[in-house]
């Protein structure tokens, strides 16, 4: 069955497009070939977008379910949160020095630091 499948870069660019697979499992694995430079399997998509290869912390919406890039696979996230992670990177004070994609790293490592009782 064909799946609308939403590629979000963080604070940045996105694409939208329809794919079939078995799971959304077999379809993230087939986008992460699609949105990655050297892969063979780079999708017109991407190449279009001009943007860096998905990595770590990338969102991708499979049908009606959000999932996060991780360094092994990937995380079920909820709607929320991918627009609480848009929020705070465009918000981040890294974002216009640094661009999206470093400013999503920091957002992500302020996530990991042991909150202050």
């Amino acid at each position: 069955m064909k799946k609308k499948v939403i590629v979000n870069y963080v604070g940045d660019v996105g694409a939208s497009l329809m794919l079939e697979g078995e799971s959304d499992m077999d379809i993230l694995e087939y986008v992460f070939a699609m949105f990655n430079h050297g892969s063979g399997f780079e999708a017109k998509e991407f190449l279009e977008l001009k943007t860096r290869s998905m990595s770590v912390n990338d969102t991708v919406r499979v049908g009606d379910q959000w999932y996060q890039c991780t360094s092994c696979g990937w995380n079920e996230i909820s709607n929320d949160r991918v627009e609480e992670l848009e929020r705070r990177v465009v918000d981040h004070p890294s974002f216009d020095e640094h661009g999206p994609w470093f400013a999503l790293s920091e957002v992500m490592w302020e996530d990991r630091k042991p909150q202050a009782v």
